[in-house]
């Protein structure tokens, strides 16, 4: 029997951390992160790139200040216009 093991691709990436924000995450968002913050895949499962917990981690915290910076700055727009 074959042991299945959760790989952490962009696309699995996206879809945790959709469930744990309540709001949908897009797939871009993820990529975007992955590129800025300079992540390296621990390794490849076909030709996908598979990421650590760690990296993980890192992408939705940095999902979460791009999502507060934008909540401010469309209040702040509502205020000011």
């Amino acid at each position: 029997m074959a042991v299945q093991i959760p790989l952490n691709t962009a696309t699995s990436i996206r879809r945790r951390l959709s469930i744990g924000a309540g709001q949908p995450v897009e797939h871009h968002q993820i990529t975007y992160v992955i590129r800025r913050l300079g992540i390296k895949p621990v390794g490849r499962a076909g030709q996908m790139p598979v990421y650590s917990d760690d990296d993980v981690s890192r992408i939705g915290e940095e999902i979460k200040r791009i999502a507060a910076r934008r909540s401010v700055l469309n209040s702040t727009s509502a205020v000011a216009g």
